[in-house]
């Protein structure tokens, strides 16, 4: 009897000392917690300020025998800056989406024209607010950042003013002045690249080209067989930082 409880106590140290029940006896680890990978799925509002530098153009007619100023580029400068919504569905490492954008914009230009004849026309030209609606199309080369492409519908409130022979006595030669404003459409298309900050808060730069088509203006001139017509043309370059906020989801 005692040797056979003694072959029984060496059979339990010779299992004990096993490495594999000493493996199912240990305490195992807990698995690796997988955190989510950030998508940039969901609608989202913003703001956005930068700075836009404007190539004006105006084209002169209608003065006396002819005599017209050659073509002015009026170009300008100035603030852009507002607020934007927008919503985004990727799909693997690409990204589409839509976003709208309206800001205040202080682009302004001036320019003299100086004819044959001496008549000098001075033209002046802005844009007060800007908006667009556009398509984002983007590629996700690393998590969290995203660069894209951009392009679609842009409308701005837009000025334009000019005068003849300004600051003489128009009892001698011939004078004139008037002003316009209006509501333009056109296009615009850009590119960028947006940071996630954090799972809400993204940070993004962009570049936009704006066309917001043309205007004219005519109006009359003492002394001159004709009236004074000037077809100005607004386009625009602009450099803005924005930042946005995710709604709803966290990842």
């Amino acid at each position: 009897m005692l040797k056979t409880a003694l072959i029984g106590l060496g059979a339990i140290v010779v299992l004990a000392g096993s490495p594999a029940l000493a493996a199912d006896m240990a305490v195992k680890a807990p698995p690796p917690v997988m955190l989510p990978v950030y998508n940039w799925t969901g609608f989202y509002i913003g703001a956005q300020a930068g700075y836009g530098l404007s190539d004006y153009r105006s084209t002169f007619s209608g003065f006396d025998a002819g005599d017209t100023p050659p073509p002015q580029s009026p170009h300008g400068d100035g603030f852009v800056g507002g607020g934007e919504v927008g919503y985004n569905f990727q799909s693997g490492k690409f990204v589409v989406g839509v976003e709208a954008d309206i800001s205040y914009a202080d682009m302004r230009g001036r320019a003299t024209g100086v004819s044959a004849f001496g008549i000098v026309q001075t033209v002046e030209q802005k844009i007060d607010w800007l908006g667009t609606v556009r398509g984002r199309l983007g590629v996700v080369p690393v998590e969290r950042l995203l660069l894209f492409a951009t392009g679609g519908v842009a409308f701005g409130g837009t000025g334009l003013s000019g005068s003849d022979n300004p600051g003489v006595n128009c009892a001698v030669t011939s004078c004139g002045a008037g002003s316009t404003s209006s509501t333009n459409t056109g296009w615009t298309a850009g590119g960028g690249i947006e940071y996630a900050w954090s799972n809400q808060l993204s940070l993004k730069a962009e570049y936009l080209h704006v066309d917001l088509g043309s205007n004219s203006l005519t109006y009359p001139v003492t002394l001159a067989v004709s009236q004074s017509t000037t077809r100005a043309e607004y386009r625009a370059d602009i450099v803005r930082f924005g930042i946005n906020w995710k709604l709803g989801a966290y990842n």
